[in-house]
């Protein structure tokens, strides 16, 4: 019985967020290379906030991130847990989603910029031009809230916007193939 509803869940999560009527990003005809943003702290900040995976789920559709028993960081997903690495570098702060056919990474570029730090998202390697879409929407907005997160004054409709991405791409996330 369970298995037939966590089925029945599934598929309901799948028909809200992939439905066009909920806001889903319009395909672009070529993927979109990147994401840039500017957050407003210094360079050491931003590395640290970036690469503490419990900040995650203040800025990103990555709500149910946890620190497992062993001290490993998880991501609960619907169909099973997928194991988080964050690393960082002094200019690079790399996620990685520990898959078995395949590790799934997201970088996040930092430069000092005059307005703090310029972040470059470059899209994932190996995504369809649909996915690297709504993946870009997906950063744009998880970079408003990080701005936020870290101090910035954001204008209450693009927050609003930004918070409500973050919801649907979160039932996407969270509805995925586990590892």
């Amino acid at each position: 019985t369970g298995n037939k509803i966590g089925a029945a869940l599934h598929k309901q999560i799948k028909e809200l967020v992939f439905a066009n009527k909920y806001g889903r990003p319009k395909p672009a005809a070529t993927a979109p290379a990147a994401v840039v943003g500017e957050l407003p702290v210094r360079l050491d900040e931003a590395r640290s906030f970036l690469g503490e995976p419990a900040n995650l789920p203040r800025w990103t559709a990555h709500q149910t991130v946890y620190r497992a028993d062993d001290g490993r960081w998880v991501e609960r997903r619907l169909a099973g847990d997928v194991p988080l690495d964050v690393s960082v570098e002094e200019s690079r702060v790399s996620f990685e989603w520990g898959f078995e056919e395949r590790p799934f990474r997201v970088h996040f570029d930092l430069e000092e910029s005059e307005a703090g730090v310029r972040v470059t998202v470059p899209m994932p390697a190996g995504i369809t031009t649909e996915r690297a879409t709504r993946t870009a929407d997906a950063i744009e907005s998880e970079l408003v809230l990080l701005s936020e997160a870290l101090g910035a004054k954001v204008e209450a409709e693009k927050l609003e916007h930004a918070r409500q991405t973050m919801g649907r791409f979160h039932l996407e996330v969270y509805s995925r193939k586990g590892a």
